[in-house]
């Protein structure tokens, strides 16, 4: 699984956990602000946590080997990858990327008719609104500062009501959490939790915006009424708030609802740790102090494996890694030994990497365990700077997916890895 991926894992599992606390204990409550807070800090967060990088150090008592794999050489100018067959790991993400940008489209398009409608249609001023006359819209929407409303609306009796209501939308923003769902939604299509978070979100600006209308002193049942009026309305895009939005029986229910108790606001509380586990324990970067340990057994029983086995892990090296530019102006060539730890939960952490002259210390702590030529001991001298080679070699390596651990005796164990990899220029 590569970056981009175990982050939208990372994101996705967040979204849930986080959606399943406002389900089971928030949603009943009558703190519609708090709860609207909750389900946008939930968005928010769900896609911080996975770049969090918090540091527990966490000790390696000792790692059981070395061991020196099979030598890779990358030139200045590689030969020109296959693309005629696909891995699975690439049809996933050709459907990933076909989604997001189905719904991409998709909120454009919505874009795209509020701008037609807006612009053909005759327009006033009222209350603060631009009020757009449409007679395609039949249940009055907003959209920021812009109302749409029918012709049958402007005269209606009822509306000061419904500018009110809409107003409170637009003085709250709710028009912008919308486009943040919406967002949301493109990269988290596959999700079902993103449109669970949608229809709540939804819900609580509707929730608050008749309470608001309710403590102004409108009669209950008189805007109740109106609003089985409204529910005939045809909603024609979704970023807009509606008058009525297919929340009617909720609504009515949370109008004639208690107040919420006081002490019942205490759940946002554990909120609190929930976000923390979520960033510490699900998330978390620990790097690892490794230390040799010079008294143990270093035969292993199961070197780490890579998802794939070892030529899915030489290709991703050899399609991510760069030549430097750099490098390349300075003549720069030479082997590169790149040695990183696999800890005991198959991350890879501790990456070094120095030129062909530490080989000599590098041997006296290696087991190989694949094959690296008769002059492994006595690599060409490197030429040229370096040091750009070594950091994009670094950079590359700390992008591999997590392995499965090695293993002594039935239990994880540590191992230490190294790479020996080539850069060679043009016709050399």
């Amino acid at each position: 699984m590569n970056e981009f991926s175990l982050y939208l894992l990372k994101s996705a599992i967040g979204l849930a956990v986080l959606y399943t606390f406002y389900w089971g204990f928030l949603r009943q409550e009558t703190f519609f602000s708090l709860n609207r807070f909750y389900l946008l800090a939930s968005m928010l967060l769900s896609f911080v946590f996975p770049w969090l990088n918090w540091s527990f150090g966490v000790e390696v008592k000792g790692y059981l080997t070395t061991a020196l794999l099979a030598p890779l050489t990358i030139a200045a100018n590689p030969p020109e990858t296959d693309h005629s067959a696909f891995g699975t790991v690439d049809i996933v993400q050709m459907m990933y990327f076909a989604g997001a940008g189905f719904f991409l489209g998709r909120f454009l398009w919505q874009l795209m008719r509020f701008a037609i409608q807006y612009f053909k249609s005759p327009k006033t001023l009222c209350n603060g609104f631009t009020v757009v006359i449409t007679k395609t819209i039949k249940s009055p929407a907003s959209f920021f500062g812009i109302l749409f409303l029918s012709q049958e609306d402007l005269k209606s009796r009822h509306l000061d009501t419904i500018i009110s209501h809409e107003s409170y939308h637009h003085s709250q923003f709710h028009s912008l959490d919308i486009i943040l769902v919406e967002l949301l939604a493109v990269v988290q299509w596959f999700n079902p939790f993103v449109w669970l978070y949608k229809n709540a979100l939804q819900a609580q600006h509707e929730y608050a915006a008749d309470r608001n209308m309710l403590r102004q002193g409108e009669d209950k049942l008189a805007y109740q009424s109106l609003l089985f009026e409204k529910s005939v309305g045809i909603k024609a895009n979704e970023l807009m708030s509606y008058f009525n939005n297919s929340l009617l029986k909720t609504r009515m229910k949370m109008m004639n609802k208690q107040q919420s108790e006081l002490r019942a606001s205490l759940k946002y509380l554990f909120a609190v740790p929930l976000f923390v586990l979520l960033s510490v324990g699900l998330f978390p970067d620990r790097p690892v102090f490794a230390q040799e340990n010079p008294d143990a057994d270093h035969q292993i029983d199961e070197m780490p494996k890579y998802p794939g086995g070892e030529q899915a892990m030489y290709h991703f090296i050899q399609r991510n890694i760069k030549y430097p530019k750099s490098a390349r102006l300075d003549r720069a060539e030479g082997k590169v030994f790149v040695s990183f730890l696999v800890d005991k939960t198959g991350k890879v952490t501790n990456i070094e990497a120095g030129e062909s002259n530490d080989l000599q210390k590098l041997l006296q702590e290696i087991v190989v365990v694949g094959y690296l030529g008769e002059n492994a001991t006595s690599a060409d001298n490197p030429t040229g700077n370096m040091e750009p080679i070594i950091t994009e070699v670094k950079y590359v390596i700390s992008r591999l997916a997590q392995f499965t651990p090695g293993k002594k005796a039935g239990k994880n164990v540590a191992v230490r890895m190294t790479i020996p990899i080539t850069f060679k220029l043009d016709g050399e």
